[in-house]
């Protein structure tokens, strides 16, 4: 048997479901080949964990007393509607019979629009109604303004559209500069708030609920989100950063370099058609033109950062190659497989290998197909990392 062959039959083997033959053969098989062995360690390993999990769990009483609320409510609320029903029906019969005595046993065909033309009225309603609350909707949420947005100084100076100013708003088309080593926070009504620093410069293009962006100049960029659809958007020298759901920080050195560093959420980075998903953690340099680097954890080692930095300026550079797989651990997952994009083909093998020790690809990802960059391989792959990360 080939390893797709084992890979396929490998859930049935650890639980114990092929017979002798097939056993023996995928047994055989495991005993030689690293990679089907670490698919059944990784087995092996979930299951340890998911024994350990409790098998019952326990529901606070306030849960249980609301439901038990809701359960009695709907059964009163069925037995007043079944009788207001047959009260309704009794009085139905009762004036039937008692226009039958009278000769009125038949609606008219007046009679008959009238009650027609009652239901297509509370149709109509019911519909104008719903078309009013969904363009409430569309106007409060989602082409709503989130400016001006509020500045709190805290006393520092700054200056808006270029002259030192005391206003107390920004909106959109103002830029914003905070001076030296002052701190300002611009707060975004019911999305988040911004402090800048270190000089920081900025324009201010749009302040909607759909979208708030800026384009960063210089300094230091803080985004701390308040509510879950938040979202920010920064231009710089031509890259997108895109911030749903997350908080981040952006801070431009002297020499144009900005760092980005994602700290809760994913951090969408877009230049042209290259895409990177900036994961909780990492952080990623911008070149001056704008160029996307190669992303690196918070807590990677000087030695690993300054070998990134070497291969970066010359992939062809197989000493700081060694040096970066050398010093790279399992939260460097994200910086192995940006990698083996970045690399020669001749390099992509032992990057692969490397970060297959930390983890290996999901059954329906092969080898080939990450050598050969593989789009949707590694999406796939980097989604079986991310919950393990």
């Amino acid at each position: 048997m080939n390893c797709d062959e084992i890979r396929s039959k490998i859930d049935d083997y650890f639980d114990g479901l092929l017979n002798p033959d097939e056993s023996g053969s995928v047994r055989q098989h495991i005993e030689f080949c690293p990679e089907c062995k670490s698919k059944l360690k990784l087995l092996q390993s979930l299951s340890e964990e998911l024994k350990g999990l409790p098998l019952e769990f326990e529901p606070p009483k306030s849960v249980i007393k609301e439901i038990t609320d809701a359960l009695l409510y709907g059964k009163r609320e069925e037995e007043l509607e079944k009788k207001a029903k047959e009260k309704k029906e009794d009085s139905l019969k009762k004036q039937k019979r008692k226009d039958s005595a009278s000769g009125r046993g038949k609606k008219s065909k007046d009679d008959r629009n009238i009650g027609k033309g009652d239901s297509e009225f509370k149709m109509l309603y019911a519909g104008s109604i719903a078309i009013i609350f969904a363009l409430i909707y569309y106007f409060t949420f989602i082409t709503g303004n989130t400016g001006p947005w509020n500045i709190n100084s805290q006393r520092a100076a700054y200056k808006v559209n270029g002259i030192t100013s005391t206003a107390k708003s920004v909106d959109a088309g103002d830029t914003f500069e905070v001076p030296g080593k002052d701190s300002v926070k611009l707060v975004i009504p019911d999305i988040g708030s911004i402090i800048l620093s270190n000089s920081a410069s900025i324009k201010i293009d749009e302040t909607s609920k759909s979208n708030n962006q800026v384009t960063l100049k210089s300094g230091r960029f803080s985004f701390t989100l308040q509510k879950e659809e938040a979202n920010m958007h920064i231009k710089y020298s031509g890259t997108s950063i895109m911030a749903a759901r997350n908080n981040f920080v952006c801070e431009v050195d002297p020499n144009g370099y900005l760092t980005i560093s994602s700290q809760t959420g994913t951090t969408v980075i877009k230049r042209n058609s290259e895409i990177l998903n900036l994961a909780a953690d990492y952080l990623c340099k911008l070149s001056p033109d704008g160029s996307i680097g190669i992303p690196y954890h918070n807590s990677a080692s000087n030695k690993l950062k300054s070998a990134l930095s070497e291969y970066e300026a010359n992939i062809q550079n197989y000493e700081a190659l060694t040096v970066i797989l050398v010093e790279a651990n399992s939260s460097d997952a994200l910086t192995l497989l940006r990698l083996i994009k970045r690399s020669a083909p001749a390099n992509r093998e032992m990057i692969y290998q490397k970060l297959y020790l930390f983890f290996p690809p999901p059954l329906d990802v092969t080898r080939l197909s990450i050598l050969n960059l593989n789009e949707e391989a590694f999406i796939k792959w980097w989604k079986e990392i991310e919950w393990q990360l």
